[in-house]
């Protein structure tokens, strides 16, 4: 993939367990990666065939190859939070690009 359709600044988040006041345990967000990233949303046929792995798959993000990427993760761009859905998928296991398929809103 060419370097110009990776246009999207993104957030790669990773959740940690920690305790609030009330010494319960909440989740929260802390930055991973802040890579650029190409945001495409599925057509038709492939949301289709996405989804009898993956309900509710709606987007695919492509990036640059990023080790320790987990589907525990989520992707924030601005206001837009993405779920990862899957296993991330080394593109041709050759450690250069990453595609993720993703769903909208946070599954918790």
């Amino acid at each position: 993939m060419r370097a110009g359709q990776r246009r999207h600044k993104v957030r790669l988040e990773v959740p940690v367990q920690v305790k609030n006041k009330y010494n319960e345990m909440v989740t929260t967000w802390n930055l991973f990666a802040s890579p650029y990233v190409s945001i495409e949303t599925l057509k038709g046929f492939e949301r289709a065939a996405s989804n009898a792995n993956w309900p509710g798959a709606e987007v695919k993000i492509c990036m640059r190859y990023i080790a320790g990427v987990l589907p525990t993760m989520r992707v924030v761009h601005g206001t837009q939070v993405y779920s990862i859905v899957g296993k991330p998928n080394n593109l041709e296991g050759r450690n250069r690009e990453i595609e993720l398929t993703c769903s909208t809103g946070v599954i918790i």
